[in-house]
């Protein structure tokens, strides 16, 4: 029986789980400063035993309900998330908020993913939104063989991103084993076999 997938490799970005903020503005709806955010992000992150080495808060947290804005959080040279942070709920002066997910941007993943590999470089299509089942297609580069694999979200839970990696099936191999298994169905091998395309090595692709 021809195998299509390696074995899946499982990546952990870094296991934690922030509670939600608050600000201590005394006026309505007052936005809570960058400064405020980067400060309890990384107090979270201490307490929650997996210290970062850096935290970037690029904009203020309006003091609107479902207003947004994102933190980038280091926690080593290939590993590092965007935060992504929702205002909760706006009461007496004070905005509560909270980190409604982890995203990676395309360096993100290319770094991770060239990190975790030991590869020379990785350069993946796009960055992963944070949501399980999203996925990215990267090239990855080592000992001077390039390959490409399938990295895909498959939990999130705080600011921990589970990953797997599953290879991309080539075209030419995919037709090599179609043609494998139809072979004992008609006592001997047809001619050929044509496939449209590569196959995603994610859970559910079909060709």
């Amino acid at each position: 029986m021809t195998r299509f997938f390696s074995r899946t490799i499982t990546l952990v970005a870094a296991a934690v789980m922030l509670t939600p903020g608050c600000s201590t503005g005394s006026a309505s709806q007052a936005p809570v400063s960058a400064d405020d955010l980067q400060k309890t992000i990384i107090a979270k992150l201490a307490q929650g035993g997996t210290p970062s080495t850096w935290v970037n808060c690029p904009k203020d947290l309006p003091g609107k309900v479902g207003a947004t804005t994102r933190c980038d959080v280091k926690f080593s040279s290939d590993n590092s998330v965007t935060a992504l942070l929702t205002t909760t709920q706006v009461k007496d002066g004070k905005v509560d908020w909270e980190i409604t997910r982890p995203e990676l941007t395309k360096d993100q993943v290319s770094r991770r993913v060239a990190g975790l590999t030991s590869a020379q470089s990785a350069t993946c299509d796009s960055g992963l939104d944070g949501q399980a089942g999203d996925w990215v297609q990267c090239q990855i580069t080592r000992y001077g063989t390039t390959f490409s694999q399938t990295v895909e979200v498959k939990d999130v839970i705080g600011l921990t991103l589970e990953l797997t990696l599953t290879p991309l099936i080539p075209k030419q191999q995919l037709e090599d084993a179609v043609l494998a298994r139809v072979t004992p169905l008609y006592g001997r091998r047809p001619d050929g076999a044509e496939c449209g395309a590569d196959l995603l090595g994610v859970t559910g692709s079909t060709i």
